[in-house]
């Protein structure tokens, strides 16, 4: 271990300064960030305590480079730099202890709040405050290390301290109820007085100093956390009444965890000498700044039923019975589509949009050959294993006709303790209590309450099955997210009434990227979201990559680990063009042979995806690569749309390439660039067939057309799939 020094400076001799100004550079260019402030943060480094074994998991889990991943369609890749600021300081031991301490403020605090915070412990520190990089700084500096540092794991100790602290058996529910909001950071100030006890009770060669004592106020989590991530070892840990929560033997470090409303604010440090008196470091409280962080969906899952008091006695076995007959009820119960019959009457203007929503609805026996969004029971089964922490076979349990989770035995049991003790409105009256008169009129309901946290876990479960190798995905810690999300009202509404229910398939995509970081814009109706890359975590439809349509998983999507590069630059995010560049098809208007059988009458046609550069975003087309064509540009996000609303025939009890016994007079064939003919005759149902057999790439071009009723064939005879159309009204058909 280095010697801890008391202070840093910028001080260095010519030949020392030439030897470091190449790799400073080429990292700054790299990251866009000033040289300074990688220079100043490395030589801080040199003040900082951070144990070896935090400074291994640094070397082994952040700093190495892999070899970047390639995303074909867009050719890009998705990585990280050989040369960025994170292995510039990972070359000398300064640095390393530097990430140590970014990767915790980081991760648990985010870029600006990290840099607000790392400018103070700069100031207090520096030898010479003439020549100290801005606040605004250091936080591009974070922002740049943000997404490496990701993988330390930091946020999942903070995680488990809070739920270790919370689960002790013998706190009563006062106690753990203050615990349950113990989620804060120290404010700047705190912090600065904690790396500054750090320090003197790391510093090398004799030291009168014996231990330090923490009273941390609302964040005893964060606390504890950061204490074995610098020291090496854990604290002890009592509560503010004396009983022990974690004994060490000889500990550096006692933690004094509040578990009364007045000391939730306090926090201050004292460092015993063994001779002389103790010296006092006061600083102000957690500041209300609440720590975030990505952690693992394992550890997810159990801050998710803690913070729901989901986890423990009657409450976790109502749960463990609940979710999986809840999934199963959504899945059999939530459509994105209310499947209208196509209206052919309908003005020309109006063909390209849906029905009108007072429209007649397909016949149900035609709804199983919707396309369903998750990728199936097995993707789904084993997310609920992992955020539950149960095992679940892969063929989850169906509620009887009729039967809502409410009627399930130990559910029934634990609702009926709700009711009993639930001290809102309509409880209180059938409890015998007036809740006017003891101010509880507006007191939610504890079994609202246990629907609401039910759904909320079935929402996540449902969107989290949709990462394609989820393992070592990471998460967002929030239990925030809009509750009036119209999928999450969707899927509590089917748990409540056991009606079926439908919602937008851009609802479920929002709620999925708001898991793991990536909000879409609040506008939602309308999609314009390809691609993102937010925390190291790049991520974007599958589909996009591999052009297929299957029955399952059409919303499934990829994720990769790193930064989104493109021709030499970083982007966080690909949008689409929002808007559709038509123009002449090879096929409509001018083939004039009636349909009689499966054929691609395009064969020289093939997709090609256009990317051009905007302001710190990519934006992203559907193109074809024949020069003819190369101006017309479609928008990839209706992709999306259309087959929340289209039918797929897989199969059929016929060969797939058999011909009509005659040819058919009221289909014709149609192109990728205009798959609806919308100059013909509607009045006799006449169906265009988009004649694209066997070619992947262009039928998902043909589902960029506008938001249209259509019919997608995979294995199944044309004959079936013009009956299909005929029976709902559907105007195209994909071959």
């Amino acid at each position: 271990m280095m010697s801890i020094q008391a202070q840093w400076n910028l001080d260095s001799t010519s030949d020392s300064a030439i030897s470091i100004a190449r790799g400073i550079l080429r990292a700054a260019t790299s990251d866009n960030v000033q040289p300074l402030a990688i220079l100043a943060c490395e030589r801080f480094g040199c003040t900082i305590a951070m144990s070896q074994e935090t400074c291994r998991k640094i070397q082994t889990s952040v700093t190495p480079t892999p070899e970047p991943g390639v995303i074909h369609f867009l050719r890009g890749t998705v990585g990280f730099s050989a040369n960025d600021c994170a292995t510039q300081l990972s070359r000398s031991l300064a640095g390393v202890q530097f990430l140590g301490l970014a990767a915790a403020l980081v991760t648990t605090l985010g870029p600006f709040e990290g840099g607000n915070t790392l400018e103070v412990l700069l100031k207090s520190s520096a030898a010479d405050t003439t020549l100290l990089p801005t606040a605004r700084q250091l936080k591009d500096l974070l922002a740049s290390l943000e997404a490496r540092c990701q993988l330390c794991g930091f946020a999942d100790t903070v995680v488990g301290w809070y739920i270790m602290l919370r689960q002790l058996p013998r706190l009563e529910d006062e106690q753990r109820w203050r615990l349950k909001i113990s989620e804060s950071v120290p404010s700047p100030e705190g912090l600065e007085k904690l790396v500054e006890a750090f320090r003197q009770l790391n510093r090398l060669g004799q030291s009168t100093i014996t231990r330090a004592t923490i009273k941390t106020g609302a964040c005893a989590p964060w606390v504890a956390a950061f204490t074995k991530w610098c020291l090496g070892t854990p604290p002890s840990i009592y509560l503010d009444d004396g009983t022990p929560v974690l004994e060490q033997l000889d500990p550096k470090v006692i933690v004094i965890a509040p578990t009364s409303g007045d000391n939730m604010s306090n926090f201050e440090i004292t460092i015993h000498h063994s001779v002389g008196a103790p010296a006092e470091l006061v600083a102000p409280g957690d500041d209300g700044r609440a720590w975030i962080g990505m952690v693992s969906i394992e550890c997810y899952g159990r801050w998710l039923l803690k913070g729901f008091d989901l986890d423990t006695g009657d409450a976790s076995r109502a749960l463990v019975q609940a979710v999986p007959h809840a999934v199963q009820q959504v899945i059999a119960s939530l459509k994105f589509s209310k499947y209208r019959v196509f209206d052919q009457s309908a003005p020309i203007r109006d063909w390209g949009k849906k029905s009108g929503p007072g429209g007649p609805q397909i016949d149900s026996s035609l709804l199983e050959l919707a396309l369903i969004p998750f990728r199936g029971i097995r993707a789904i089964s084993e997310m609920l294993s992992r955020i539950l922490n149960i095992k679940v076979s892969e063929e989850l349990p169906a509620l009887e006709d009729g039967m809502l989770i409410a009627d399930l035995p130990v559910v029934k049991m634990y609702l009926q303790f709700l009711e009993k003790h639930c001290i809102c409105s309509k409880c209180s009256l059938l409890n015998g209590y007036t809740a006017k008169k003891n101010h509880l009129a507006y007191n939610p309901c504890d079994k609202d309450v246990f629907f609401e946290r039910t759904a909320f876990i079935v929402a996540d479960i449902l969107a989290l099955s949709l990462f394609q190798y989820s393992e070592p995905l990471l998460v967002q810690l929030r239990r925030r997210r809009s509750i009036s999300d119209e999928f999450n009202q969707a899927v509590s509404s089917i748990l409540s009434t056991g009606s079926p229910m439908d919602c937008s398939i851009s609802s479920l995509l929002h709620w999925a990227l708001d898991i793991v970081g990536h909000p879409l814009p609040n506008n939602i109706n309308r999609l314009d979201w390809v691609m993102s890359s937010v925390g190291g975590q790049v991520v974007y439809p599958t589909i996009f990559d591999t052009c297929c349509v299957e029955k399952y998983g059409y919303l499934a999507l990829s994720w990769m680990r790193g930064l989104l590069k493109y021709g030499g630059e970083t982007y966080p995010r690909v949008t689409s063009s929002m808007k559709t560049i038509f123009g002449t098809d090879p096929i409509t208007g001018f083939y004039t042979g009636n349909v009689s059988q499966p054929c691609n009458l395009v064969p020289a046609l093939k997709l090609d995806w256009k990317i051009s550069v905007r302001d710190n975003v990519l934006n992203a087309s559907l193109g074809l690569e024949n020069s003819s064509f190369s101006h017309i540009t479609h928008d990839p996000t209706i992709v999306l749309l259309n087959l929340a609303d289209a039918l797929l025939l897989e199969a059929c009890p016929h060969d797939r390439d058999l011909k009509l016994e005659t040819v058919d007079q009221f289909s014709a064939y149609t192109g990728p660039i205009l798959p609806l003919n919308t100059t013909r005759n509607r009045e006799t149902g006449t169906v265009d067939v988009v004649a694209v057999d066997g070619a992947d790439d262009l039928r998902l071009f043909s589902l960029c057309f506008s938001t249209c009723s259509i019919v997608v064939r995979k294995n199944a005879c044309l004959s079936c799939c013009l009956e299909v159309c005929r029976r709902t009204n559907f105007p195209v058909l994909i071959l």
